[in-house]
């Protein structure tokens, strides 16, 4: 799993490698946000049933779907 260095706000999503399932997620710094998703399944507190599918079997991607620059009125976009 390659996590991506892109700390700013964004969409991303989990990738299951098996089946193509995606989990979309957003946050204000997407690399955080993934670390937060990581250290979730390792204290086996994800109650997502997708994101844990995913986490047990270690073979997803992570791909940066939207990067939003700072300022900008997430209300209009």
């Amino acid at each position: 799993m390659n996590i991506p260095e892109y700390d700013g706000i964004g969409v991303y999503a989990l990738i299951d490698k098996e089946n193509g399932k995606r989990y979309i997620g957003s946050y204000k710094n997407v690399k955080k946000r993934i670390y937060q998703h990581i250290k979730s399944f390792e204290n086996k507190k994800c109650s997502n049933k997708l994101l844990v599918a995913v986490e047990q079997e270690h073979k997803f991607d992570i791909e940066i779907l939207e990067r939003i620059p700072y300022g900008v009125n997430l209300l209009y976009v």
